[in-house]
């Protein structure tokens, strides 16, 4: 039998609206050596310009990374498409595939559920250097199902030479539309006890 208090534990919920340009989850209070093990629910992201991909980017130290991001994407269409998408030098982690239909700004916001899933962050209030991890479902630019599985971080650039402003705690994540505001979507951090 396992004993103690095994579990997640909610620490904290944002909601975006459409005058929302970023939605940032997690502080430096909030992601802390308290858990080694955090997860960011996803529920019902559109944004207020269709056919649009979900970026992130890391606060390292409380400080936004806007550089030296690898990742790689790959996805999965109702229509029997398969493709990866990736890169190991730019400035977001890419985490959907085809862009995403958000459906905003007609009556067909009531009627379709916007991007949804989870990321998975790894002992992020240790300093070294980070990787996240998750997944997506949405509908695709083309009105298909689509499911992503991504992973990106700073993993290339793991040198006190150029990477060096990327080592230490990861303190919240920053998740933004290409082009495009929010317009609707909530997002959940939990951390993990005894993990």
């Amino acid at each position: 039998a396992v004993a103690g208090n095994w579990g997640w534990v909610l620490l904290q919920t944002v909601t975006a609206n459409n005058t929302s340009v970023n939605l940032d989850v997690g502080s430096s209070t909030l992601i802390s050596t308290t858990y080694k093990r955090y997860k960011i629910l996803l529920e019902d992201c559109m944004c207020t310009g269709g056919n649009r991909n979900l970026y992130i980017r890391m606060f390292i130290d409380s400080t936004e990374k806007t550089t030296e991001y690898d990742y790689t994407v790959r996805y999965d269409s109702s229509n029997g498409t398969q493709a990866q998408a990736e890169s190991n030098n730019n400035t977001y982690i890419r985490t959907t595939g085809g862009a995403v239909n958000n459906y905003s700004g007609s009556a067909n916001t009531t009627r379709f559920y916007g991007l949804s899933g989870e990321i998975n962050l790894f002992d992020p209030a240790h300093e070294h250097f980070h990787f996240i991890q998750g997944n997506f479902t949405y509908h695709s630019e083309n009105n298909m199902i689509e499911q992503s599985r991504w992973a990106g971080g700073n993993s290339r650039h793991q040198s006190n030479n150029g990477g060096g402003s990327a080592f230490g705690p990861l303190t919240t994540l920053r998740l933004y539309w290409s082009g495009s505001n929010f317009f609707r979507g909530t997002a959940r951090l939990y951390g993990l006890t005894n993990a």
